[in-house]
């Protein structure tokens, strides 16, 4: 059987990823290609990966995690019945 040419992310680089884009704020940066291409050159630097990591994967990945957090975050506040509006 052939190995994959892909990463997989796990949990161990679900934890790691929200700290880096937390610490570079791609987001926000005045140059968000140049902030992702950094984030993207300390994650290949860091070998949590056994084959290089590219930009558009590592954003796919933090847009998931984003959107899951957030999607979670919403079903707690409508559980907790704590505010009025929701969104």
């Amino acid at each position: 059987m052939a190995q994959s040419t892909k990463n997989v992310f796990k949990a161990l680089h679900d934890l790691d990823l929200p700290d880096l884009v937390d610490n570079k704020n791609p987001y926000m940066a005045e140059c968000q290609s140049a902030a992702w291409d950094e984030m993207v050159k300390a994650l290949n630097d860091s070998k949590l990966f056994p084959k290089p990591v590219y930009k558009r994967a590592v954003q796919s990945r933090v847009n998931t995690l984003v959107k899951a957090y957030r999607t979670d975050d919403l079903q707690n506040k409508v559980k907790s019945g704590t505010e009025e509006q929701y969104g």
